[in-house]
């Protein structure tokens, strides 16, 4: 399947660099990227903040 994908300039570069030092094409890093996103997906950055209290005069 044909997709379109936008990204920054300089990561595309950086990319393509990436590839041609490992001898990679950009769909197989592209496809590489996104398995490995499913397989390990980032953490939830959901931030809680303990409630807590204290004796004293403050």
């Amino acid at each position: 399947m044909k997709t379109t994908v936008e990204i920054a300039d300089p990561l595309f570069h950086a990319a393509r660099a990436y590839c041609v030092d490992k001898g990679l094409t950009f769909r197989q890093l592209v496809e590489s990227g996104v398995r490995m996103a499913m397989i390990y997906p980032t953490p939830s950055t959901n931030f809680h903040l303990r409630l807590f209290g204290f004796q004293g005069q403050g």
